[in-house]
């Protein structure tokens, strides 16, 4: 028992010794700290102007899609007075 005792002491003894070495070791860079508010800050900006971007893409769709239907129509409608008027 006094074994295992004995390893579980080393063990925890190089996790503590890994641990202090890890947390003294990971300071915050202020170049990182800084990108990343920076990120934040620009965030609403960068939404709006992919919200702004999406509303004219789906008008500029929506355009084009009446501008097929109203051809579309239009062959329907002639073909259809075709078929009236020939009886």
């Amino acid at each position: 028992m006094i074994k295992y005792l004995s390893n579980t002491v080393k063990i925890t003894g190089v996790v503590a010794i890994l641990f202090f070495a890890l947390s003294v070791n990971s300071k915050a860079d202020e170049t990182s700290v800084n990108n990343v508010l920076n990120s934040i800050k620009e965030t609403p900006q960068k939404v709006s102007t992919f919200i702004e971007s999406e509303v004219e893409k789906t008008k500029e769709y929506q355009k084009n899609s009446w501008s097929q239907v109203k051809i579309q129509l239009a062959l329907l409608k002639s073909k259809l007075s075709e078929i009236f008027t020939s009886n």
